[in-house]
C-alpha cells in the first residue's frame, strides 16, 4: 500500500526519491515539507558570462504549490546520484552534470511573483586562467536547451492546459534593468538578434545561440558532420525508405555488430545520443509512460518498473547499460515509436538516424516480442469505464490499480498470464475489440 501512496504523490509532483548506490533505505525528497531559507524572493544574481536566466510568469499570479511541484519533477529529472541538492520552500540548487548547476527560485519582480531558472556553468577552481577559451564559461547550448524543454512541458501542464486556467509567459531580464527599475523583455521563440527596447535595442543573440532548437541542432550537426547542408535532404529520404523496413523482430540477446550502409560513414557522439535519450523520455509521460513500461517488460528487471522513481529516462539508461540500444543501434527505440503509435519519438530517431548516419540493420538486440506487441496495442483500445469489472474478476481493488496497465503489471508479476487459456480469459475481459488484436489480428 505505500507504494500505491509514493506513486501517487510522485505523479502529481508532490515528492520524488533520491537516487543512490548505496542500500541503505528509501529516501524521498518534499519540498512542501521544507521552511524557507530567507523571507524575501529577490531574483538569483549570478556573474553573467557564466549564467543565464528565464523568468516564467502566470499573470502575475503564482500559486504556492506550483514550484513546489515543477521543482519536484525536476529533481526527480535532472538528479545525479548522492549528489545532495540545497532544497528550501522556493528555492532549489541542483547540479545536473559534472558542469552545470541549475537554480529553481521564486522572484518578485515588479510587484509579481515569477518563475526563475538559471543555468550556471561551474568553474574549476585549479586551472590555469589562460587554459579556458571564452566558451567554456557559458552553459552549453544541449544543456539549455533540455532544461528548456522540461520547463515548458511542465509548466504547461500545470498552467493553460491543466486546471489553472492561466497563461503562461516567459521573460528574459532587459539589459537596460537596474538597482531602481527592472524591465522585462516577453520572449517567445528565441529566434531573434535583437529585441526593442523603447528607443534603443537589446542584443540577445547570446540567448538564441543557448536557446534556440534550430541553432543548437546545427552545432551538433557542425561537430560531427563535414557533409554539405544540401545532402541531408537525400539522407533524410533514404533513412526514412530503409527504416520502415525495422518492423522484423529477433530475439538474440547480444548487441547488434556495426553495419555497413549506404548513409555513410557512422559519426556519433556519446552526447548526441544521451540528447536523444532525454528528448524521448520527455515524450513518454503520464499513460504512455505505463505503455512504454509495457513494452520493455521483457528487457528490464521487474524490480525497476515496479519503483516509483521509474521514470522514461531511467528506463532508457537501462536499455542502454544492457546493450539493448547503442548510439550505433536505436531499432528497439524505433520499434517502441511504433508501438506506441508516437510519432514525435518517430521524427526525434529519423533525425537522429540523418544527422548521424546511423546504420539500419536487422540484427539488432533482443527486441519486442510478437505478444508483447499485440498486447500493447490491444490495452490501448480498451475502454477505461470496463476496468472495474475486469478488476472485479481477479478479487482486485479499483484504489491500488487505477488503470488496465497497472493491472497487466500486477497480473505479470504474479506469473497469473503465463498459460494460453488465462491469457484468453483476459483478452475476453478486455472486449472484443482487444480479444481480435491479441488473438486473431495478423
Amino acid at each position: 500500500m505505500i507504494d500505491f501512496f509514493v506513486s501517487l504523490m510522485q505523479t502529481f509532483g508532490l515528492m520524488c526519491e533520491k537516487r543512490s548506490k548505496e542500500n541503505v533505505g528509501r529516501t524521498f525528497y518534499v519540498l512542501s515539507r521544507l521552511k524557507p531559507l530567507r523571507d524575501d524572493t529577490e531574483a538569483v544574481e549570478y556573474e553573467e558570462k557564466r549564467a543565464v536566466s528565464l523568468f516564467h510568469d502566470f499573470d502575475g499570479y503564482l500559486p504556492d504549490d506550483l514550484f513546489q511541484r515543477v521543482a519536484t519533477k525536476f529533481i526527480e529529472e535532472f538528479q545525479m546520484e548522492d549528489v545532495e541538492p540545497t532544497l528550501s520552500y522556493e528555492h532549489v540548487e541542483l547540479n545536473i552534470d559534472g558542469h552545470h548547476l541549475v537554480i529553481l527560485n521564486v522572484a518578485t519582480i515588479n510587484n509579481r511573483r515569477l518563475f526563475q531558472t538559471t543555468i550556471v556553468r561551474t568553474t574549476l577552481m585549479n586551472t590555469e586562467s589562460g587554459s579556458r577559451s571564452p566558451e567554456d564559461d557559458d552553459p552549453q547550448p544541449s544543456i539549455c536547451k533540455k532544461v528548456l524543454n522540461f520547463l515548458e512541458k511542465e509548466l504547461q501542464v500545470l498552467s493553460q492546459n491543466g486546471a489553472r486556467g492561466v497563461e503562461v509567459k516567459m521573460y528574459i531580464r532587459c539589459a537596460c534593468s537596474n538597482s531602481e527599475h527592472t524591465h522585462m523583455q516577453v520572449v517567445r521563440k528565441f529566434d531573434k538578434d535583437v529585441l526593442p527596447c523603447r528607443s534603443r535595442r537589446m542584443d540577445v543573440k547570446r540567448y538564441r545561440k543557448l536557446f534556440n532548437k534550430i541553432e543548437v541542432e546545427q552545432a551538433s550537426i557542425s561537430k560531427s558532420d563535414t557533409d554539405q547542408p544540401s545532402s541531408i535532404k537525400k539522407r533524410k529520404t533514404a533513412s526514412e525508405n530503409s527504416l520502415s523496413k525495422v518492423q522484423r523482430t529477433t530475439d538474440t540477446r547480444t548487441a547488434a555488430p556495426l553495419a555497413t550502409s549506404s548513409l555513410g560513414t557512422v559519426n556519433t557522439s556519446q552526447e548526441q545520443f544521451n540528447n536523444l535519450k532525454y528528448d524521448l523520455g520527455s515524450l513518454y509521460i503520464g499513460e504512455r509512460l505505463l505503455l512504454l513500461k509495457c513494452c520493455l517488460f521483457e528487457h528490464v528487471d521487474l524490480q525497476h518498473l515496479g519503483k516509483s522513481s521509474c521514470t522514461a529516462n531511467y528506463l532508457l539508461n537501462q536499455l542502454h547499460e544492457r546493450r539493448y540500444i547503442t548510439p550505433t543501434n536505436i531499432r528497439l527505440l524505433l520499434e517502441v515509436a511504433e508501438i506506441s503509435q508516437l510519432k514525435d519519438a518517430e521524427d526525434l530517431i529519423n533525425q537522429y538516424v540523418v544527422t548521424n548516419k546511423v546504420p539500419n540493420t536487422d540484427e539488432g538486440t533482443k527486441s519486442v516480442s510478437p505478444y508483447r506487441k499485440r498486447l500493447c496495442m490491444a490495452l490501448q483500445q480498451f475502454d477505461p469505464h470496463k476496468l472495474n469489472d475486469v478488476i472485479a474478476y481477479y478479487g482486485l481493488n479499483l484504489l491500488s490499480l487505477p488503470t488496465i496497465w497497472e493491472l497487466v503489471f500486477y497480473l505479470e508479476s504474479n506469473r497469473k498470464l503465463l498459460e494460453e487459456s488465462e491469457r484468453k480469459r483476459f483478452a475476453e475481459l478486455l472486449g472484443p475489440i482487444a480479444e481480435n488484436i491479441l488473438f486473431n489480428d495478423e
